[in-house]
């Protein structure tokens, strides 16, 4: 069976269900990386194929042949019955984690196509970067609302952190895409498009315009599949 969140996920993209974007929502993602878009993308779920996890996988392939080779020098028959049951565990193991994770992605990126998540735009603020070694998230707020980014945890969304590769966004203007599974307590935000502003904001040039006397209007967008 499923774990809860798979189901959740499952049941989200049979249904085709809308969410409702809040107040500080903006249009859509752009779909492509280039000077049109204005945006340098960081992550993008629905334009990329599936990679798989290979930490689990090694580590399943690793007990397997520690356990074989226990197996093969053991001399009591107890010894080899437990490290037979050992090894069918660690590669019942691996392969249903590794099909979750395959879950998961074809899951969000169902919620992208379909236009089922929630668009926020602005200046990152709070970052706080996750700690060389650690297991600490890493924090940033758009627009008043609060991510986390674990790099260790086993995820298709964006889990990219500044001590894994990922980008400094301090003090960067960034479009973000994100999906909140409920199933999880508390609810957990998934991150499935990301992408650098590559000059301005859109809420400072709303700004400046307002100042310069310029009518401006706010716009809350329902994004729906094309």
């Amino acid at each position: 069976m499923a774990p809860r969140g798979e189901r959740h996920w499952a049941r989200a993209a049979r249904s085709g269900e809308k969410k409702s974007v809040c107040p500080h929502c903006v249009s859509p993602l752009p779909a492509a990386d280039d000077e049109m878009t204005g945006y340098e993308i960081v992550f993008d779920i629905a334009n990329q194929g599936y990679k798989p996890q290979w930490l689990p996988l090694a580590a399943g392939v690793f007990v397997a042949l520690v356990c074989v080779h226990v197996f093969r020098t053991a001399r009591d028959k107890v010894t080899r019955i437990l490290t037979a049951v050992l090894v069918c565990l660690a590669v019942a193991g691996t392969v249903a984690e590794l099909w979750r994770h395959h879950r998961e992605y074809e899951s969000l990126r169902q919620v992208v196509l379909e236009g089922r998540y929630t668009v926020l735009e602005g200046r990152v603020t709070d970052f706080q970067r996750d700690p060389w070694g650690g297991n600490v998230p890493q924090i940033f707020s758009v627009a008043g609302h609060r991510f986390e980014v674990h790099g260790p945890r086993m995820t298709a969304s964006f889990h990219q952190t500044v001590s894994q590769g990922g980008p400094d966004l301090t003090g960067k203007c960034v479009r973000i895409g994100f999906t909140t599974n409920d199933t999880f307590v508390p609810p957990t935000d998934m991150i499935v498009w990301l992408g650098i502003r590559r000059s301005g904001c859109a809420d400072e040039v709303d700004a400046t315009s307002a100042v310069d006397g310029d009518s401006v209007t706010h716009t809350q967008f329902t994004i729906s599949p094309a």
